[in-house]
C-alpha cells in the first residue's frame, strides 16, 4: 500500500553501490528513512524527485528496513536558497542539527511548518541576515522538541529576569537563566548580561517577518549564537 508523504529533505545518505536513503520530516508521519533505489546514477528516473530545499509530495512504498521511493512531485522549489552558498550551508547545518534530535515517526505539525517558514524566508532576504534566521530557527526547534530553555525568570528563586541587572548567568544543565544567589558555582552556567538575554527572547519568540528587520548588537548576538550552540551541544550528551 502507498502513502502520499509531503515535507522536506533534512539529509540524503548514500546506501550501497548506488542507493540513497532520504531523511525526510513529512507533516503526516514525521521524520521517515526513504530508500532511493538507483538514486546515484546520473539517468535515474527518481532523481527529479528528491530534490534538496524544495516542497516535496513523495509517493513511498513500505518496506523491511525503510519506506521505497516510487515517484512525487516538487511543490515547491526554493531557488534562492540553492543558488546562494551562505544559504545552503546554513540550511544544510539546520536540517542536520535537528534530524540528530528528532525520533522517527513522530509527526508534530508545528516543526513541520517551522521547517517550511525557514525556507521560505530565507529563500527571500538578504544572505547576510540568514545567520539570524538560522539561530531562530535552531531555537525555536529546540522549545518544540521539549529542550525550550527558561529565559523569563530565574528557575531557581523564580526572580523576573528583568530585576536580575547584570547578574544573569546561563545554567546549560538546568536549561535557562539564573541569577547570582541561585548559581552556587556551578560549572555548567556562564555569565551573559541583559543584552544577550533580550537577543536570545527575541530569537526564541520573535517571528521571522520581526527577525529580518531586527537591529541588535553585533557582540551580543555573537555571545547569544554561542549560548544556542553549546545549549544544544548540552542535549546530544
Amino acid at each position: 500500500m502507498t502513502s502520499h508523504l509531503n515535507g522536506i529533505i533534512l539529509e540524503s545518505q548514500n546506501f550501497r553501490e548506488n542507493d540513497r536513503v532520504l531523511i525526510f520530516y513529512s507533516q503526516e508521519l514525521g521524520k521517515v528513512e526513504i530508500l532511493v533505489r538507483g538514486a546515484r546514477k546520473i539517468k535515474s528516473k527518481l532523481n527529479p524527485f528528491v530534490s534538496p530545499f524544495a516542497l516535496l509530495e513523495l509517493v513511498v512504498a513500505p518496506g523491511k528496513s525503510f519506506y521505497h521511493l516510487i515517484g512525487g512531485e516538487v511543490k515547491r522549489y526554493f531557488k534562492g536558497v540553492s543558488s546562494d552558498y551562505k544559504k545552503i550551508i546554513h540550511a544544510t547545518n539546520l536540517f542536520r542539527r535537528i534530524s540528530v534530535l528528532i525520533n522517527l515517526h513522530r509527526p508534530d505539525q508545528k516543526i513541520s511548518v517551522l521547517l517550511i517558514r525557514f525556507l521560505e524566508k530565507i529563500d527571500q532576504i538578504d544572505p547576510k541576515k540568514v545567520q539570524i534566521i538560522y539561530y531562530a530557527c535552531l531555537i525555536k526547534l529546540l522549545s518544540l522538541l521539549g529542550y525550550r530553555p527558561e529565559i523569563k525568570q530565574c528557575f531557581e528563586c523564580r526572580k523576573d529576569a528583568k530585576l536580575l541587572g547584570e547578574n544573569i548567568y546561563f545554567d546549560f544543565e538546568k536549561g535557562g537563566i539564573c541569577c547570582f544567589k541561585c548559581r552556587e558555582n556551578r560549572i555548567s552556567a556562564v555569565k551573559i548580561n541583559s543584552k544577550v538575554l533580550e537577543i536570545l527572547h527575541n530569537l526564541l519568540y520573535k517571528n521571522f517577518d520581526y527577525l529580518e528587520n531586527w537591529h541588535f548588537d553585533e557582540k551580543s548576538f555573537l555571545a547569544a549564537q554561542n549560548i544556542i550552540k553549546k545549549f544544544y551541544r548540552w542535549h546530544l550528551k
